[in-house]
Parts: structure tokens; sequence; C-alpha cells
């Protein structure tokens, strides 16, 4: 597996699978096979051991993120949100899992519950970016402009060369005809990738 093509990938399922006829009740081995099964984009039997592995040890929150990401690759999005929140009572200085948790409803249509979720994320994970950066995003789409900004400007404050992270601010401060707050963004997103176009389109946009 050091190579990760998908010889290797096929070979090391092979030893995995033998390992498992051999000790069934491994918790370590199930959740590898599930591992390996997704690394060579076998997703039902991924998400067969991932299951297994949770029954095994309930306990173990890398299992049930491990759950939950399959199921939400596989919209699944209400047996993925069970997992994720079960992840987040079990490793609950992980913010991932209630970050996660918030994509499911959203998917799901369930837009107000997923902003609420991940606020009660940022409630005790206030400087965790990947959260600021969705709640920003999801906020902008809401047309929630100036809540969208304070998040979108917060995680960027942490990430100033993050281009994507100054872009998405800049809108939110342009909708807000805030745009001083927007070329500052734009002028860092111009520093991370100069020749992205729409950086330079959204300058002239601010400068006209």
């Amino acid at each position: 597996t050091a190579t990760g093509t998908p010889s290797h990938l096929a070979e090391a399922r092979e030893l995995y699978r033998q390992a498992h006829r051999l000790a069934p009740d491994s918790f370590s081995i199930a959740l590898g096979l599930g591992h390996n099964h997704l690394m060579l984009n076998e997703v039902r039997e991924a998400a067969d051991m991932f299951e297994k592995a949770t029954a095994l040890d309930p306990r173990r929150a890398e299992a049930q993120q491990a759950l939950g990401e399959i199921n939400l690759r596989l919209e699944q999005y209400e047996a993925a949100h069970a997992a994720f929140l079960r992840a987040a009572e079990l490793e609950p200085g992980n913010p991932i899992h209630l970050r996660q948790a918030g994509e499911c409803l959203w998917r799901s249509g369930e837009r107000a519950a997923a902003i609420a979720t991940w606020q009660k994320s940022l409630a005790t994970h206030p400087d965790e970016t990947a959260t600021l950066a969705r709640l920003g995003a999801a906020l902008t789409q809401q047309g929630r402009y100036a809540e969208a900004l304070n998040a979108l400007e917060q995680a960027a404050t942490s990430h100033p060369a993050n281009a994507a992270l100054a872009l998405e601010a800049a809108r939110a401060a342009i909708c807000l005809s805030e745009f001083n707050r927007a070329l500052n963004h734009l002028e860092h997103a111009a520093k991370a990738t100069p020749n992205d176009p729409e950086v330079w389109q959204l300058i002239g946009q601010v400068c006209v």
C-alpha cells in the first residue's frame, strides 16, 4: 500500500480479507478493510465494513466518522447525520464531526438546522476555519451577507493566503456595498492567485 497504486491496493485488500477471515471480531482489521475498499472506490463494500466496525466497538469515534462519510457520499443523509452526531458525542474536541453533521442537514434541505449546527460547533471551537468558511458560504447563499462576511473574515484572518476564502469574503462585502473591505480581500486573493481572471474582474468591478 506504500505506492497507493490500484494493483497494490488490490493486493492489500486480499491480505485484509484474509486477516478478517481469521479475526472477524477485530475492530482495526474491519476498519482498515473498509478504508481499503474506499481507496479502491468500492463504496458499498466500504460501507459494510464501516458498519461492522461500529458494531464491533461503538465507542470509537473514527469508525462513526468513517461511516458518516461513506453514507454522506451515498446520499444517505439521515444515516450519515446520526453517525456524525455519535462521533461528536464520543470525541467532542474534534470539530469535523459537527461540521459534517451540518453538511448532511444542508444537503437534505434542512438549511436552518444546518446553520444552527455549525453555529453550535463554533460556540466551542470559535476559530475553526473550515466551519467558519462553510457557515459563511451558507449564509451568503441565504442572503445573510453581514453574518456571512463576519464568519468569512474571521476565517480569512487565520489564512490570509487562502484565495478561495478571500474571494468568498469579497463577494459578501460587495453584496453589502462594502467596497473597501471587498478590495482588501481581493488584494489578498490577487497575491495568492495572480493569474485568476475572476479576481481581476472583481477588482475592476469594485474600482468602477
